[in-house]
């Protein structure tokens, strides 16, 4: 039988690791063993069953712990947790009855305002106020307890304002001050009262800490405006934080990175992790393979899984969804198939990690497949979801199966399950390709009728489809439609509106749209749109216009610039036109800057050049390609 110092050894190791339910099933051992815990023991106790929610051992303890401060503080906090204002006062007013020497300790008071707080009873809460203020009571605790109280409620201006009070009572607001109201700030999506609160807090001189850029990161998550998103972005390159340090923390600033697609500044925080000591949880391997995922890492996805797997670590329904997706996303669907197949009986998947196999063969034309996947989930009694039945209609749509995708929709609808953005966009997408554009615009109008709003992906679609019908009327309407909506223009939009141009012979007008958004846009313009001003440049056989454009957009503030296959493109248009000595200066460039050159294209060039009996430049580009090699 262990002794009372093996129990309080073994509990505090238990508290240590933060294994508080652990620790509490200590007490009932060391009943059935019939050893009587300590003063100190039952204190800890207390506190633990506190931390893991316990309250029928907080109840039975309580009797325990009488006349410790300490401890009333813990029997008061967890009244509150059980939305017992009523009893959190009384254990107030019996421990003043207790003190002959003067009120409690302010400790004491903070924790039953907290309690009468967090459960919205606000007149006990100023009467407790109005007692510490008497009792000269009041703490920077007190404040930061009162503000969080103030901002649960919805309150966010009264607890701004004690700020001000928190000076004139001497005292000076901390971290945890301003992060309560930035947080509570972007929890109501009120992002410029977020960052004023946050400029405030670094004219005290204070620097953002791990709660304060984990709560910022949400607003890159949460808000609309791309100004917002980046400014939390330029804060984060700003910190010296370390994002290896704090789990919490690095989750949040990973998710929000994938969700906006910032590849750059994911990578870079990929890498700092390599020298990092952190254990990642479950949740975090599922995360962290996601990211590896988005920057095409899939070696790191597996490295990742079996770190997990050799730590001992089980995988839950959403590490294995995630480890599944990173497969599909490399074109290895079956292998992910046979991943969901090793796991099944061991963690009994749900609709999300079917719906991953079902994207996955949707992505690959597979819709019977797709369809073996969507028979699985009915036969082991899942429900289809929303991604679930989209992915399934998107698998129809690419294999140009309309019907049957119409069929899945009225179906999804049958079953109780509304149908997305996503869901008509992938609709819209294959009516657009088939041709079918009047019935596309109508499955759009149907969509808007639904209350769904439209987003950039689906205008994106419908402008597509009729460029490539010629159908440029339809064109000027889905851009007015986009305009009016307010949907915001993707690169792939300003793409697709160059390519229009470039198609309706009107170069002046794509030449504008890139050089406005150049200017104007906050977000970082990609490659893609110098490729696609000089293919229209080309598409009109304006060569030389191509070539100031070549010289022109590597000047271009916010903009990536050319990349390879800007300079393919250019190569290509320029041989078709027989002008290899231009060509070849071009090719110089690219090689010079490090692009790689396609292939056919450099074989087409050298006959060119030959042919046309340009030696100094064939010998130029053929020492250039030697040294690169």
């Amino acid at each position: 039988m262990m002794t009372l110092a093996v129990y309080k050894t073994l509990m505090k190791v238990y508290a240590t690791c933060q294994l508080f339910d652990k620790a509490c099933a200590l007490y009932y051992d060391l009943k059935a063993d019939g050893i009587q815990p300590d003063k100190i023991m039952y204190g800890c106790l207390v506190k633990f069953a506190v931390k893991c929610g316990q309250s029928e051992l907080v109840a039975e303890l309580s009797e325990k712990v009488q006349g410790d401060t300490q401890n009333y503080s813990w029997l008061i906090r967890s009244a509150g947790q059980a939305g017992n204002v009523c009893h959190a006062l009384e254990l107030l007013q019996k421990l003043k009855s207790m003190n002959s020497d003067g009120p409690p300790q302010s400790t004491v008071y903070n924790s039953v305002l907290d309690a009468c707080l967090s459960n919205g009873a606000m007149n006990e809460a100023e009467e407790l106020l109005q007692e510490m203020r008497e009792h000269h009571l009041m703490t920077l605790v007190t404040y930061n307890t009162l503000m969080k109280g103030l901002c649960f409620n919805g309150q966010l201006a009264k607890a701004r304002a004690l700020l001000d009070e928190m000076r004139m009572s001497g005292l000076t607001p901390d971290c945890a001050s301003f992060n309560c109201l930035i947080s509570a700030a972007v929890s109501n999506s009120n992002f410029a009262d977020a960052w004023d609160i946050f400029e405030e807090m670094e004219r005290q001189g204070l620097s953002p800490d791990h709660y304060t850029l984990s709560i910022i990161m949400k607003s890159a998550r949460k808000s609309k405006r791309p100004s917002d998103a980046n400014r939390a972005m330029d804060l984060l390159d700003r910190s010296e934080v370390d994002m290896g340090s704090d789990e919490v923390l690095l989750n949040t600033v990973v998710d929000a990175c994938i969700y906006r697609k910032d590849h750059r500044r994911l990578r870079k925080i990929l890498d700092s992790l390599q020298t990092s000591t952190l254990a990642p949880s479950v949740q975090s391997y599922g995360l962290l393979i996601k990211a590896h995922s988005c920057i095409k890492r899939p070696d790191k996805c597996w490295k990742l899984w079996n770190e997990m797997l050799a730590r001992h670590l089980r995988p839950n329904d959403v590490t294995l969804s995630c480890m599944m997706d990173s497969l599909v996303c490399d074109g290895k669907v079956e292998q992910a198939a046979q991943l969901l197949e090793q796991w099944q009986e061991q963690l009994q998947p749900n609709t999300v990690v079917y719906s991953t196999l079902i994207k996955g063969f949707a992505s690959q034309g597979n819709a019977e497949k797709a369809v073996q996947m969507y028979r699985e989930v009915k036969k082991r009694g899942l429900h289809m979801n929303q991604v679930a039945f989209t992915a399934l209609i998107d698998a129809h749509v690419r294999a140009e199966k309309m019907e049957q995708a119409e069929d899945l929709l009225k179906q999804m609808q049958a079953d109780g399950i509304e149908p997305n953005t996503i869901t008509y966009s992938a609709l819209v997408k294959g009516y657009s390709r088939t041709g079918k554009l009047d019935r596309a615009l109508k499955t759009f109008d149907d969509m808007l009728s639904r209350g769904l709003e439209a987003d950039t992906v689906i205008f994106n679609t419908l402008l597509d489809g009729a460029i490539r019908a010629s159908r440029f009327e339809l064109c000027d309407q889905v851009l007015a439609e986009m305009a009016k909506h307010e949907v915001h223009e993707s690169n792939f939009t300003l793409s697709i509106i160059i390519k229009m141009w470039g198609k309706r012979k009107c170069l002046d007008a794509a030449f504008k749209v890139a050089r406005e958004k150049t200017k104007t846009s906050l977000q970082r313009l990609d490659s893609q749109i110098c490729t696609c001003l000089i293919s229209a440049c080309l598409h009109n056989h304006a060569q030389e216009r191509a070539l100031e454009a070549l010289h022109e957009m590597k000047s271009w503030p916010n903009c990536d610039g050319p990349d390879a296959s800007t300079y393919n493109m250019l190569l290509g248009g320029l041989l078709r036109c027989g002008w290899a000595r231009e060509a070849a200066a071009v090719a110089t460039e690219a090689l010079h800057v490090r692009f790689s050159l396609n292939h056919e294209v450099l074989a087409q060039l050298f006959k060119s050049l030959q042919k046309a009996g340009l030696q100094r430049e064939l010998l130029s580009l053929d020492q250039l390609l030697r040294l690169g090699s």
